[in-house]
């Protein structure tokens, strides 16, 4: 996955706690970013596994194969697995409904 040029020439969607990049590609690609500053590795680690399976049972939502990076924003402090997967599938139909 080319980061670099994603993060560079790739479309934005923000949510209320989540900060997606994403452009088209030949196959679904997608990673995860969590700073240290979000805090300690068991925190983070639990963060990139509520979003891994929100992105996961998402995944059908997308009609098209594309790249995505995602960012939690710094407000979310109590991760709620409810909200993250809500957020990412409506995040999810937006990217469906875009050119």
């Amino acid at each position: 996955m080319a980061i670099d040029h994603l993060i560079r020439k790739g479309k934005r969607i923000s949510g209320k706690s989540i900060k997606l990049i994403w452009e088209e590609s030949d196959e679904f690609q997608w990673a995860v970013f969590i700073p240290k500053k979000y805090g300690v590795a068991v925190k983070r680690n639990r963060l990139k596994r509520l979003i891994r399976e929100a992105v996961r049972t998402n995944r059908r939502l997308l009609t098209r194969p594309v790249k995505i990076a995602l960012f939690p924003q710094p407000q979310l402090v109590k991760p709620d697995f409810e909200n993250l997967h809500a957020e990412i599938g409506h995040i999810f139909e937006i990217i469906n409904t875009s050119t």
